[in-house]
């Protein structure tokens, strides 16, 4: 990956002098320049669509910093500037506004873009909302920031060098038949702006001066589409303006590490980009199908959580999960919902079997708990039968001794062996009848004791 990186470093120093090679005839960059942010790079520099973008655009604030402190010492100014026009802050303040009422409705943000979720994080009441928002324009301030609140439409003078018309956006919508009318027509306005500011210029970047910064593929298409060959577009890209002000600064990539060059964060940022668009993309067939009653609320739930999953996959996961992000790319609705039903099945099957097992247990117990019922029955009735059994056995001896006592009183023997025996006989009389009719003879003698 080094060794790509460095072949990278060198296609690019070529690649720039090929590029008007009279701009590289200066020792650093001299030239007045104007530089209008759209929404996302302007959240991208508070890291509200994450620290990889963040970087990569921190890294052009940083050489746009040094290329205006070398001016600064040598003409007393600044010579590149940093705006952004007043239908992107009231976009941005539209972010945050409705950032307080997700907050006050209490709805899921994963509906919103990742910059929405950016900003509701840690954010638990309104108050915390605004001081997000007081936070970012500060950071946009520091930075240099200028909000360009000029309607350029007003003057007279710049009717000429308009560019819209509703032929050109009904060609525009023609061409890029795949993008709203809405959104065609909000980036042919910044780059009409960016057009009037010009006053038709765009030879060369020196001449043309103001451009459009974005990440948007639209525009970019658009700014390109109705120029003339080998003109400046209206837009262009951070990466654009890196590469030449990198080689403006004279530094090599070991002093300031620069991520818009380095091959991997460039595939980074490729595949973060297709992964949010597929999210967006899925999301919305599921919110189709689901106001359709194609699918289910459960359905629905399955295919939101597996979005989920995906949106918050790190940036430095992402190369290493590269295989299952183009997969993603590629499914649709209907696979994630053969998914879940597949899973659901398999779980109803599981619940099924758990629940025939658990049957199976409670009749096992049943008979088990009967059986050992019949057996505590079986073990009492054993005892009872011995219980009466010694009870006749021990009646069967008093009478015994009872007899013998008589056939001594009659044969007139021992009269002491006649007394013990008769006693003995109707001692044992006794407690027979005692255990007989179930009289605890133990107490009777505990009642005697006391």
């Amino acid at each position: 990956m080094d060794a790509l990186n460095s072949i990278k470093e060198g296609v690019l120093i070529y690649s720039a002098f090929q590029y008007t090679p009279e701009e590289y005839s200066n020792e650093t960059w001299t030239d007045e320049l104007v530089l209008y942010f759209d929404t996302k790079l302007l959240f991208s520099i508070y890291g509200f669509n994450g620290e990889l973008f963040k970087n990569t655009i921190l890294e052009l604030m940083e050489l746009i910093k040094a290329i205006n402190e070398h001016s600064i010492k040598r003409q007393g100014n600044k010579i590149i500037k940093l705006m952004y026009f007043s239908e992107i802050k009231k976009e941005v303040d539209y972010y945050f506004k409705s950032a307080q009422d997700i907050l006050e409705r209490n709805i899921d943000p994963f509906v919103y873009k990742s910059a929405m979720i950016s900003i509701l994080n840690c954010c638990s009441n309104i108050t915390d909302v605004i001081e997000k928002q007081s936070l970012f324009y500060s950071k946009l301030n520091f930075l240099g920031f200028e909000c360009d609140d000029y309607d350029y439409f007003q003057e007279e003078r710049n009717y000429k060098f308009n560019l819209l018309s509703d032929e050109m956006i009904k060609n525009f919508a023609k061409v890029y038949n795949h993008y709203n009318i809405q959104d065609i027509e909000e980036n042919a306005k910044f780059l009409n702006k960016i057009n009037i500011l010009r006053r038709g210029k765009s030879n060369t970047i020196k001449t043309a001066k103001y451009f459009f910064l974005t990440a948007t593929n639209l525009c970019l298409n658009l700014a390109s589409s109705h120029l003339r060959e080998m003109a400046v577009p209206l837009a262009s890209t951070v990466g654009f303006f890196t590469e030449k002000m990198w080689i403006k600064t004279n530094r090599n990539f070991a002093q300031i590490g620069i991520n818009n060059f380095n091959v991997v964060t460039k595939a980074q940022v490729i595949i973060k980009s297709m992964l949010n668009i597929s999210i967006q993309s899925v999301f919305h067939e599921t919110e189709k199908k689901y106001k359709m009653k194609e699918i289910n609320i459960d359905q629905a739930n399955s295919v939101l959580t597996e979005l989920k999953r995906y949106r918050n996959t790190d940036s430095n996961e992402i190369l290493n999960s590269i295989d299952e992000i183009l997969l993603f790319s590629e499914n649709s609705v209907e696979k994630y919902i053969d998914n879940f039903n597949y899973e659901k099945t398999r779980t109803d099957s599981v619940l099924e079997e758990n629940a025939i097992l658990k049957t199976q247990l409670s009749e096992n117990k049943k008979r088990l708990d009967h059986f050992e019922e019949s057996e505590a029955a079986r073990k009492k009735n054993i005892e009872k039968i011995q219980f009466h059994l010694k009870t006749v056995i021990i009646f069967i001896f008093s009478l015994g001794f009872v007899f013998l006592a008589y056939f001594f009183a009659i044969n007139r023997q021992n009269a002491t062996i006649q007394i013990v025996l008769f006693i003995l006989g109707m001692i044992g009389t006794l407690f027979s009848f005692l255990r007989f009719f179930g009289i605890d003879y133990k107490k009777i003698r505990s009642y005697f004791k006391n």
